[in-house]
């Protein structure tokens, strides 16, 4: 998913930083474009049954701070958390799935992680239009 391993990053100029496969190809783009990319990626997944077919998703992009956010609301989902046959929380995997594609697009400062493309908030509404509990973060990325 992402260039943080010590041999190649530090081959980088820029190797302080985890950067998302998609980042390259995204740098110039603006967030809202980003967002739309992100928006047809979860699409995609779903259609691939890697997330609950209930699940209905709004990505939007927020510029309107000092740090740009890529929003994502999650609705249709069982609250409280449901669980599949296999046992895991269809919530907490399914924010982790969204987690994991926005990661492709940003790019982050290892050491600084508030200088950041983007941070990512995602957000699970209950039936009445409630947030719920969701997450709030810069990337997730693997060194091992």
């Amino acid at each position: 998913m992402l260039d943080t391993n010590p041999a190649t990053a530090n081959e980088r100029p820029d190797g302080d930083h985890a950067i998302g496969d998609h980042y390259d190809d995204t740098a110039t783009l603006p967030l809202p474009d980003v967002a739309k990319r992100l928006e047809r990626d979860i699409l995609d997944v779903q259609g691939d049954d890697l997330i609950v077919r209930e699940a209905e998703f709004e990505v939007a992009a927020d510029e309107s701070g000092p740090q740009g956010v890529l929003r994502v609301a999650v609705s249709g989902l069982a609250t409280p958390p449901a669980r599949t046959e296999a046992g895991s929380d269809v919530i907490r995997d399914t924010i982790r799935v969204v987690f994991e594609l926005a990661s492709n697009y940003n790019r982050v400062e290892l050491l600084r992680p508030e200088r950041c493309r983007f941070l990512l908030a995602v957000d699970v509404m209950s039936d009445s239009g409630a947030v719920v509990g969701g997450f709030i973060g810069t990337m997730r990325f693997h060194d091992w």
